[in-house]
């Protein structure tokens, strides 16, 4: 079987990296559709996946190129002749439908957050986009139930938790934090480990997409009984969000 998979970066995603090399020792001839050579497509290279380099991003400032994209992605389709075509995000879901239209390959939509869900507009442009070649598959019941009740066909939804590599936390001494950030043996850590994504103010959004405000008000609360508490955030800025970066760091000033 041969799987063709689009995913719109090459610095994170690492859940769909993963998810290859598995479906690459199990046999599978695993494609993937990258921006660029650049990041972790080297990684992808190792795992025995085959790259393809193709920005598959339907956003707003890659719009002008569309045509000479979707033209592009039809003529590697007819180069690989995958069995299955596979998308990790929306935007790379919203352009593969586009692209495929005439084109009677399966198609899934591996769906990594109900945000799209939660609003009305791009919720029904997802799905008027898709047709009797589309499935989804859910990464938590609440995304299953949602699209269940939105479907006709209810059995072209499927559900299925994304894995992770255990041992890459697992360390020989737990006490390195507590010396490299100068904190008290006998404190509670409270952390979060995700990368800032800034508001999405086109969705209403007035606070980040991970929650770390939220996050920092949790704890704030907690200390009012709690005081022995210290709050660890692991991970800065994504894709060059370093004023949303300062903006979370100086509201933890403020609030802690």
């Amino acid at each position: 079987m041969r799987v063709l998979h689009l995913v719109k970066t090459t610095e994170g995603a690492t859940w769909a990296l993963r998810q290859m090399r598995e479906l690459v020792v199990l046999n599978i001839d695993v494609h993937v559709v990258l921006p660029s050579y650049s990041g972790k497509a080297s990684m992808y290279k190792k795992t025995g996946v085959k790259v393809h380099t193709l920005d598959t991003d339907l956003s707003f400032k890659s719009g002008w190129n569309l045509l000479f994209r979707l033209i592009a992605f039809r003529n590697l389709l007819k180069e690989i002749k995958p069995d299955l075509v596979h998308s990790h995000f929306v935007s790379t879901t919203l352009f593969m439908r586009l692209a495929m239209r005439g084109i009677c390959i399966p198609r899934i939509f591996q769906v990594p957050g109900p945000l799209h869900l939660e609003h009305f507009f791009f919720r029904n442009l997802e799905l008027m986009v898709s047709d009797r070649n589309d499935y989804w598959i859910a990464s938590c019941e609440w995304t299953k139930k949602k699209y269940q009740s939105l479907l006709v066909n209810k059995n072209r939804t499927f559900l299925s938790y994304y894995g992770t590599d255990v041992d890459t936390f697992v360390s020989e001494s737990r006490e390195y934090l507590f010396i490299e950030l100068g904190i008290q043996e006998n404190a509670k850590i409270i952390g979060m480990v995700a990368y800032m994504y800034p508001p999405k103010y086109y969705l209403g959004q007035k606070r980040g997409l991970k929650g770390h405000e939220d996050l920092i008000d949790a704890v704030s609360i907690v200390l009012e009984q709690h005081h022995n508490i210290k709050l660890v955030f692991v991970g800065g800025a994504w894709a060059g969000a370093t004023r949303y970066e300062r903006r979370v760091i100086e509201y933890g000033k403020k609030k802690l």
